[in-house]
């Protein structure tokens, strides 16, 4: 269910809800069971949004309290709830509503907001006690870092503003995280260099008294950690400045040498964790629908086994459910074709596909990959089935290892990749050798040169040069009759 006039957790809700009492109403032998509520992730992402902020805040009042003043603190870890609620009610005038983006913008956000707040606080804090006049202080300090946290500020949104101008789809998508992150940061610059400042200037008259009580433990503890252990450390840096840096240099050099040996494993995109796992299958094209319906029934069957032992062994994962599609592939690698055609998956009689649904938990210890590859083993050979592919990850950047291969000479072309296939297959650990060239109409795609669009030519003109080509260009039309007759 897709609409932005909707809450999808009230609609969630009363889905499930209606799916509990369909028991009551159908007919025998005839069940509803829910199946891929991707609101779920909405309410995770919302509650993983909450539980942080909540974090947050008490981590900034407890350390700013410890160290500085209670009222302080408050005023600080203020600017969170207020930086978010500013940009809530910004986000409908901005055309942006509470979906799986801009949540993820709030968590990017979550760790700057209250920066400029602690800047102004500490500031404003620190005149204080120099001065001891509290008015003085705030007016004083807030004005002394006012234009530095300024600048950080829009520093940070000009970090965030190419994202917005990201062209096509995938900008569409990602426009909605800067535009709350820049919400958000707006906000919490106004709080930071208005609320605390006027609150710090006016509370706390009578703290002269309390001073040598309250802060008498932590903050002389703090004192003597500073003027004695850091500014001994401080001091020597300073003295032997050349071994200082030598130091920072080995210790860089030592962190690049980790990288470059392998002892720190670099992943170029590291795939999240998905709670389904989907085997694709393709038949020559052309077989029969029967055939396809047989392979994927097979395949389901190991996928009902897999299920079954982890039933008996309480342990590895649970099994929610079990779906299985002949001649479409809605989940799997036919995903991006479906939703280029408007969320229709493209069938064909020689494709089909299974895909189990695993109960996310504590409970589960096993990863996408390793169910995976437990299937497999289940499934064993499939004779006639010439792609046979696992998805276990909620986004993949692709295949492990992608092989292209170009030339002008398709025969040749057909040769070396099952040459390839032959050779990688020969490696322990290697699977899913797939070939994606398939049997079809040959199709030849042309793009202009980037010198092209100098001279103010386009992909258009182009396209529309070559039809003229083959196929002509219609210059008039004669009636004859009840007929009309092209002139090419």
């Amino acid at each position: 269910f897709r609409s932005n006039q909707v809450n999808a957790p009230e609609v969630a809700a009363n889905v499930n809800e209606y799916v509990e009492r369909a028991p009551t109403f159908l007919p025998p032998g005839v069940s509803l069971t829910v199946w891929q509520d991707q609101a779920t992730l909405l309410e995770h992402r919302l509650g993983l949004m909450v539980r942080n902020g909540l974090t947050g805040s008490a981590l900034v009042f407890v350390f700013l309290a410890v160290f500085l003043r209670p009222r302080l603190a408050f005023w600080v870890g203020l600017g969170i709830p207020i930086s978010f609620l500013g940009a809530l009610m910004l986000m409908p005038s901005l055309d942006l509503s509470l979906n799986m983006m801009t949540l993820f913008g709030f968590l990017v956000v979550l760790g700057i907001v209250v920066d400029d707040a602690i800047i102004v606080g500490e500031n404003i804090y620190t005149h204080q006690e120099r001065h001891g006049d509290r008015l003085r202080g705030a007016i004083e300090g807030a004005q002394e870092v006012v234009v530095p946290v300024t600048f950080g500020v829009l520093t940070t949104v000009a970090a965030f503003l190419p994202i917005m101008l990201v062209q096509g789809m995938m900008g569409k998508f990602f426009a909605a995280v800067p535009m709350v992150v820049m919400c958000c940061l707006g906000f919490s610059l106004v709080e930071s260099t208005l609320i605390p400042p006027a609150h710090l200037a006016h509370s706390g008259r009578r703290h002269a008294a309390r001073r040598s009580g309250a802060k008498s433990g932590s903050g002389r503890r703090m004192r003597w950690f500073t003027n004695t252990v850091y500014g001994r450390v401080l001091d020597a840096s300073i003295r032997w400045r050349y071994l200082t840096v030598a130091g920072g240099t080995a210790i860089l050099l030592l962190t690049v040498g980790a990288l470059l040996s392998g002892r720190v494993p670099f992943e170029f995109f590291a795939a999240p964790e998905s709670d389904y796992v989907t085997a694709d299958v393709a038949l020559a094209p052309g077989a029969p629908i029967q055939m396809t319906q047989d392979v994927v029934a097979r395949i389901e069957a190991g996928a009902n086994q897999l299920a079954t032992q982890y039933r008996e062994r309480s342990s590895g994962a649970r099994v929610r459910h079990v779906y299985a599609a002949v001649g479409e592939q809605p989940f799997g690698s036919a995903q991006a074709e479906a939703m280029m055609s408007g969320g229709i998956a493209v069938g064909a009689s020689h494709v089909g596909e299974v895909t189990i649904e695993i109960e996310s938990g504590p409970d589960r210890t096993l990863s996408g990959d390793e169910i995976a590859a437990q299937w497999r083993d289940l499934i064993g050979p499939l004779p006639g089935v010439e792609d046979l592919s696992f998805l276990a990850s909620s986004f993949s950047p692709g295949m492990d290892l992608d092989i292209q291969l170009t030339g002008s000479d398709l025969p040749t072309l057909e040769s070396a990749a099952v040459e390839v296939q032959n050779h990688l297959e020969r490696y322990p650990g290697v699977y899913d050798v797939n070939d994606s060239a398939r049997p079809g109409k040959q199709e030849l795609r042309m793009r202009i040169k980037p010198a092209a669009t100098l001279l103010g030519l386009s992909q258009r003109d182009l396209g529309r040069q070559v039809r003229q080509a083959f196929y002509g260009e219609e210059v008039q039309r004669i009636q004859r009759g009840r007929h009309d007759v092209r002139v090419m």
